[in-house]
């Protein structure tokens, strides 16, 4: 399976995705003794509203997009609500991770993310068929819960 180039391509994708949400959740961490979680979340909003602007610029000097495609308009609200989580998500980083940590913390968003997936699969939500729940899946979630437990940070007493 691992020597399809298109799966090496996917799984380099999603790996650089998870390098970029650690470097993004260091900068939150290490903002938040200046800025407040709303502030932050409205200000990493700002950046990748700019990033993505350049992106879908140069992409449309070259002809490969319009900025919004005529079959798009019925997944938009979609869209808006993805990028509305991220106001949610941000502070809820800014607020978790400096107590957490940043390992404890990126595996428990990890666990939420892989909690969803797991309802999401079980029920075909994502259009796929449906993949039954089974006590390995299950076992797996309850691991994932337990690391999360393990990775928080213990306090000492001095």
């Amino acid at each position: 399976m691992l020597a399809n180039p298109t799966v090496l391509l996917a799984l380099l994708f999603a790996v650089g995705a998870g390098i970029a949400i650690s470097i993004q959740s260091t900068f939150i961490t290490a903002s938040t003794t200046s800025l407040q979680p709303v502030q932050l979340a409205f200000w990493v909003q700002i950046g990748g509203a700019i990033v993505g602007a350049i992106m879908l610029v140069i992409m449309r000097t070259r002809g490969e997009v319009t900025l919004i495609p005529d079959n798009a308009t019925k997944v938009m609200g979609m869209v808006l609500t993805a990028g509305g989580l991220a106001m949610l998500i941000v502070p809820a980083v800014a607020l978790s991770f400096p107590t957490l940590g940043l390992v404890a913390g990126e595996v428990a968003i990890i666990t939420g993310q892989t909690l969803v997936a797991l309802v999401v699969d079980t029920l075909g939500l994502a259009g796929g068929e449906p993949i039954p729940l089974d006590w390995q899946r299950l076992a797996g979630l309850v691991l994932m819960a337990v690391a999360v437990y393990l990775l928080l940070p213990k306090t000492h007493a001095t």
